[in-house]
């Protein structure tokens, strides 16, 4: 029996975070949001997803490789 392979990354906002103007943190997360659907079509990721409630903006992603 073979067993998939995959991972699981846990991503925090890190303390140096550089103060951006909202157009340019829009831009951003339009493109992020953009890769992560990319990345769903082609079956190489199973979930992602920010976790509520976190002071600082921590996430989840899963991806199978």
């Amino acid at each position: 029996m073979e067993l998939e392979s995959h991972s699981f990354v846990l991503l925090r906002r890190p303390r140096d975070t550089p103060d951006l103007p909202e157009e340019e943190l829009e831009r951003l997360q339009q493109q992020h949001l953009a890769y992560l659907d990319s990345m769903s079509e082609r079956g190489a990721m199973i979930l992602a997803g920010p976790f509520e409630d976190q002071p600082d903006d921590r996430g989840v992603a899963s991806a199978s490789t």
